[in-house]
Formats: structure tokens, sequence, C-alpha cells
């Protein structure tokens, strides 16, 4: 059953779950890159799991034209995984952009410039503690990140299993402040995150300087 559609000043939140134009630019790019690999590869070169998976949610995303309508559908049909199952195709793309564009070239020359040896570390882990945010998978978030990460750290002499290490750390950093590992709990028990969430920030901040002081202290160790 669809929403009451809200009247008045609408939040932010409001407004992005109501606007078709997130739902038209992702559903237009993928058909028209996936146009694009079958001009470029043929029909049946283009047959493969990964293209079929990307035609049939591109299409799902535009016929249902607002995001509130896709995630609805998408957690009616997919109960406690629904958030991972949608949330994986596009790490996946994420991804692509830095395997197969110029862009980690750029990101690993952005970080030695910020970076020194001293601090390359902590800068690490508060980065990785956000980039967690915005892609709260530790696979997916060091496929992402590996291709600077490591290459950047070669440039500054930092150690390769310690630069490892303090992404890992990183990576749990805003797990408490980031619901992903709590969907399928949240979803038995029948509870929301903003439920939990002043507790988890509580323990957040007093985790985050107590860590924050390790990373500065461990490269020399």
């Amino acid at each position: 059953m669809a929403p009451d559609r809200p009247t008045g000043k609408l939040s932010a939140s409001q407004w992005m779950n109501w606007w078709p134009g997130f739902n038209i630019i992702i559903g237009v790019g993928g058909l028209l890159w996936l146009a694009w690999e079958v001009a470029k590869k043929g029909v049946a070169g283009s047959i493969n799991l990964d293209n079929i998976n990307l035609f049939f949610l591109m299409l799902g995303i535009l016929f249902h034209w607002r995001p509130w309508s896709f995630l609805k559908a998408t957690e009616d049909a997919g109960k406690a995984v629904w958030g991972i199952i949608i949330q994986f195709p596009f790490y996946a793309g994420i991804f692509g952009l830095f395997k197969f564009t110029a862009l980690a070239t750029v990101l690993t020359k952005a970080f030695v410039a910020i970076s020194t040896p001293a601090t390359y570390l902590l800068i690490i882990y508060w980065y990785s503690g956000l980039l967690n945010y915005l892609v709260p998978s530790g696979g997916s978030e060091w496929a992402i990140t590996a291709p600077y990460l490591i290459p950047a750290a070669k440039e500054l002499g930092v150690s390769i299993p310690k630069t490892v290490l303090t992404y890992a750390w990183g990576d749990m950093l805003t797990d408490m402040i980031q619901p992903f590992w709590a969907i399928a709990m949240l979803a038995v028990a029948k509870l929301e995150f903003r439920e939990i969430m002043g507790w988890l920030l509580m323990v957040f901040f007093v985790y985050f300087v107590i860590t924050s002081i390790a990373f500065l202290i461990f490269p020399f160790i």
C-alpha cells in the first residue's frame, strides 16, 4: 500500500523518497550502459549473469518510479535480507569506477599529498571509518580502496601489513552508528535503528577517541 504523500515543507529524506529523478538517472544510466555493451559485443556476447541482473534491476528501479516504492517492494520480497541484496550491485559499480578509470591514481596522489609517514595510518583509520558509513561491507570496501591505499602506503614508506590492519579497524569504527550489521536482527526484533542509536553513539565517541590515539602511536611501534 502506498504511503500518504507528505504535504507542506518536506524534510530532505521525504523529498528524496518522493523525487523520481534518482530512479530515472540510475535506471536510464544502467540501461544506456547495457545498450553500449550490446553495441560493442553483440547480443550473444553480452548475455551473462551480471548483465541480466543489471537489466532487471534497472527495470525494477524505473517501473517503481519513486525510491520509496522500489525500496518497499524489495523489502516485501526480501524480508530480512533486502538491504543487502540491493546494496551489493551498487558496490560492484563503485569498484568498477576505480578499476576501469584513473580515479585510483588520482586518490593515491591525494593521500600522498595530505599525509606523512607518521600520520598516514591515522588518516586511513578515519577515512576507512567514514567510507564504511557509505559502503558498509568490509570486503566491498577493501576492493574499492585497496587500489589506491596500498600504492600510497608504498610511496610513503608505510608498512603494508600495518596499512591493512588500520583499514580493518577503520572499517569497524563506524559499525556502531551504521545499521548494516543490524539489518537482519532489527527485522527479527521488530525494532528500528533509531531505537538503539542513542546507546551506540555513547559507545562510539569513547571508542573513537581511544582508538584514534592508538593509531597516532601505531606507526612508531
